[in-house]
């Protein structure tokens, strides 16, 4: 794949971005593929027009504007459904809209925008997290804080953790020590905890001490605590509305009450699902209720949690499949096992792989050295060893060959489209097959991409880049350098790269007709 400098420009600044403001790891769009950007709707010279001034479009239906970069300064700003600017591109960045407000990057330093795309956070912070129940987390030289939809500081930037709210409390840290503050900022539980977590259903896991002194609680969001510091010598995580606890190395389960449900006598638990708890005891694992009394006697070598109503479980290195009652449901015959996943389980006897389904009947024959589901498609991704590398083919759930085993990796996308690879000493290549294993493009180009709205962007051995139907018919012949396809306008941007540098723009509806050059 080749990459000119704007496109590693533009990633630079997106990757700078998240990692300055944070957003990454606590904001998720909500994506709908079936929406049509209203830009769509424009006459088709205006949408000309504003594929040759900007580079991007960033379209979502919660924002109440289309993010842009701009053709010349790449930099962001934000248009109207009409194509009117409405935020001069003058931002290194511009996140989506939550909550009314937007964040900014100007010079390596976050603010907030609003719906009426004005100013109401300065870009003057070095972190800024989405707004959220109307604040903001902020970072300024080191602290951290909060600001409201007006700008206003409301927690001054004194804490050394990030501020993420839940239950309406934030844990935060003052000079190594650990406590809870209110949206406004005032003090709920005192600084006085040497490791503590957020609330999760209104509990927080707390600790005083290090290492080995360590001694483990857990407190309500008045700060009581339910579970006092130094009962037990370890407390889990919260799941299924459990947690795990240990004594002297022993483990139990408490409920969220803290009341214990299940003794500390135990060599190993897990909560596995919202019905069953399963333990180990004497080397043997076995199952309980969930008011701690037995389900499943202690009599299996290796267990898994319950799956759709049935538990993988192995006598002698055999495994097979138990349902709540302790019944056996599938004969212990297998070798491995994977739990059921819409009502299939992958399965290996002297090892090779295939699938059953509930009933234990073989859907998929075992006769693969590898088997992945790959929920989602329902099909499977199989392997079979050859004499110089593995083959990878897939499958369907009647173990029926959609893609043949023939190639050196499989790349299978959430379209229902699968890219395959054949490997050489120096390079590879890659072709195309379509869910019902319809071979769209031959194992002959260096690059495929599936587009949205049913395209293909292809990249051919002369390093030419083309555009092609899901029927493998050309839209764009494969004679440009690279193209960029604006969804959001319907246009294809056709890019030949000259010696000098500079970059001549051929433009192409998705007819494939020639708008402009």
């Amino acid at each position: 794949m080749k990459v000119n400098g704007r496109n590693l420009f533009l990633l630079a600044v997106f990757c700078l971005f998240y990692s300055v403001c944070g957003c990454a790891a606590n904001y998720t769009r909500i994506y709908n593929p079936n929406a049509k950007c209203p830009l769509l709707n424009l006459p088709l010279e205006r949408r000309l027009e504003l594929a040759k001034k900007y580079v991007k479009f960033d379209y979502y239906e919660s924002n109440p504007y289309i993010g842009v970069i701009d053709a010349e300064t790449e930099k962001w700003g934000l248009i109207d459904a009409g194509g009117v600017e409405v935020l001069p591109c003058i931002y290194d960045y511009i996140t989506d809209f939550h909550e009314g407000y937007a964040s900014v990057m100007l010079y390596g330093k976050c603010g907030l925008i609003d719906e009426d795309a004005k100013v109401v956070v300065p870009c003057k912070y070095d972190y800024l997290l989405r707004f959220n129940d109307g604040l903001a987390t902020v970072c300024l030289n080191g602290k951290w804080g909060a600001v409201n939809g007006e700008g206003k500081e409301i927690i001054a930037c004194v804490y050394n953790t990030e501020l993420i709210f839940s239950d309406g409390l934030a844990l935060a840290d003052i000079s190594g020590k650990y406590g809870y503050i209110d949206m406004q900022g005032k003090e709920v539980i005192p600084f006085k905890y040497d490791y503590a977590f957020p609330f999760v259903y209104g509990l927080a896991q707390v600790a005083f001490g290090c290492g080995e002194e360590q001694r483990y609680g857990v407190i309500d969001r008045q700060g009581n605590e339910v579970v006092p510091c130094g009962k037990y010598d370890w407390i889990g995580y919260l799941l299924y509305g459990f947690t795990e606890v240990k004594i002297n190395g022993k483990c139990g389960l408490i409920d969220k009450s803290g009341k214990e449900v299940v003794p500390c006598i135990y060599d190993d638990c897990r909560a596995v699902s919202d019905s069953l708890l399963m333990l180990k005891s004497g080397g043997k694992w076995g199952f309980l209720n969930r008011d701690g009394s037995e389900a499943v006697p202690f009599l299996y070598d290796d267990a898994e949690g319950y799956s759709e109503g049935l538990a993988a479980v192995c006598v002698d290195n055999k495994w097979g499949f138990i349902d709540n009652n302790n019944n056996k449901a599938i004969p212990f015959v297998y070798d491995y096992v994977t739990g059921f996943v819409d009502g299939l389980a992958v399965v290996c006897v002297d090892g090779k792989s295939g699938c059953i389904d509930r009933s234990g009947r073989e859907v998929v024959p075992c006769k693969y050295d590898d088997v992945i589901y790959r929920h989602g498609c329902g099909m499977m991704e199989v392997c079979k060893e050859g004499m110089a590398r593995e083959k990878y083919g897939i499958v369907d759930v009647a173990g029926n060959t959609v893609v043949p085993c023939r190639y050196d990796y499989i790349e299978t996308r959430g379209d229902g489209m699968f890219i395959v690879y054949k490997y050489s000493r120096k390079s590879y290549k890659c072709g195309l097959y379509d869910k019902n294993g319809k071979m769209i493009f031959r194992c002959a180009y260096s690059e495929i991409a599936p587009l949205r709205g049913g395209f293909i962007r292809v990249e051919k051995r002369n390093f030419m880049t083309g555009i092609y139907d899901t029927f493998g018919n050309v839209v764009v012949k494969p004679r440009y350098d690279d193209i960029l396809y604006i969804d959001d306008l319907g246009i294809f941007v056709c890019e030949v790269w000259s010696d000098d540098g500079s970059v001549t723009c051929h433009y192409y509806d998705t007819r494939g007709n020639l708008l402009d050059c």
